[in-house]
């Protein structure tokens, strides 16, 4: 049975992120301890649901982040957002994922701090399944209908109802 306690709570949450800027659509749930930064580059559709400790880490007011109606995020899930990430409908997200667009510049000769990162947008279809702890990294297309195995580490595209695991993610089988 569903906690009506912890329902408004959620949706009461999402409200105050709206209040901040985010985008909203409704009946939108946020969990507990939920954390974004720079809100107004969020936006998520109708009956999203973002389960507890999830952080929506834009970077800096350009970077953007949308999450399409019916999405569920795992807990303990991070967005590490410089540009854009884009979650399509219908997509579940399981706890501990890691989604990012962009990753630290490192030639030799210079500190890393110093270099900057290189950005690529990250784009994640509808009907997809993250398992759990999976790595999304920058520049990758997650086809609508494929499914990505716990733990994997994904670096390349992924076709459309196409199932993909292992460090580094490749093709185990079609959906």
């Amino acid at each position: 049975m569903i906690d009506l306690h912890r329902l408004v709570q959620a949706r009461l949450r999402a409200r105050w992120w709206a209040v901040r800027g985010a985008s909203l659509g409704p009946k939108v749930s946020i969990g507990s301890r939920g954390r974004v930064d720079y809100p107004r580059g969020i936006s998520i559709a109708i009956r999203v649901t973002v389960e507890q400790d999830v952080w929506f880490k834009l970077v800096d007011e350009s970077a953007r982040l949308s999450i399409g109606e019916y999405s569920f995020i795992g807990r303990g899930s991070e967005f590490d957002v410089v540009d854009h990430v884009s979650i399509g409908a219908n997509t579940l997200i399981a706890p501990g994922t890691f989604i990012t667009d962009h990753s630290h510049n490192c030639e030799s000769g210079r500190l890393i701090r110093e270099q900057g990162c290189s950005k690529r947008p990250v784009r994640v279809g509808d009907d997809v399944w993250i398992g759990a702890r999976a790595t999304i990294l920058s520049g990758v297309t997650v086809g609508n209908g494929a499914v990505i195995g716990a733990g994997a580490v994904v670096r390349a595209d992924v076709p459309s109802g196409e199932i993909w695991a292992g460090v580094p993610a490749q093709k185990i089988r079609e959906r």
